[in-house]
């Protein structure tokens, strides 16, 4: 084969692996939108007591801590209210339904329903379904909202099992998350 062959055949490598990933996109766009997206996929209810999956069964979990000011109550009816997650172009919600609220991405969307609520103390969601097949397993949200000297102090936990790889200690990537979740947090409730 001449080199010239094998740039050609590079070439087509290449755009042969941005067609299948443009096209990957193009379906996770599609399964995203619509009435059914959030809840295309059931996943599986969280088994067990909820605080253990929390902190010691998920595959993964991140908590971010920080505080904020106002009161409890105050924090309590932004998270009531919905669209505390919102960032422009990457996500909208949730958008609250009674005990169920929905999320949104461009190529994602998942459901979640209020498992425990405590006004002004917690607030545990977990998931009910999601527009990506074969990916998650069980998830789910844990907001624990405490008075602190200069506001309320608010400990975001999120946790996720997924289906195909749940069995690898995952727990310990946690840390790459948590600046962002706190960032998100902050963001959320100033």
């Amino acid at each position: 084969m001449t080199s010239e062959m094998w740039i050609w055949a590079a070439v087509g490598i290449v755009v042969a692996a941005a067609l299948a990933g443009l096209g990957a996109l193009a379906v996770l766009f599609a399964l995203a939108h619509g009435e059914k997206g959030p809840r295309r996929f059931a996943v599986a209810p969280v088994e067990g007591d909820l605080e253990t999956y929390f902190d010691e069964k998920a595959a993964w979990a991140a908590t971010a801590t920080t505080t904020v000011p106002g009161t409890p109550e105050h924090v309590w009816a932004v998270l009531a209210a919905g669209g505390y997650l919102a960032l422009p172009f990457l996500l909208s919600g949730p958008d609250v339904d009674g005990d169920k609220l929905v999320y949104r991405g461009p190529f994602s969307a998942w459901a979640e329903e209020v498992a425990r609520k405590e006004p002004g103390r917690e607030l545990v969601t977990t998931g009910a379904g999601v527009s990506a097949p074969l990916l998650i397993k069980s998830f789910g949200q844990r907001f624990l909202l405490r008075p602190a000297p200069n506001g309320v102090m608010i400990a975001w936990t999120v946790a996720i099992t997924p289906k195909w790889i749940g069995f690898l200690p995952l727990r310990w990537t946690g840390f790459v998350a948590r600046p962002v979740l706190g960032f998100v947090l902050r963001r959320a409730f100033r």
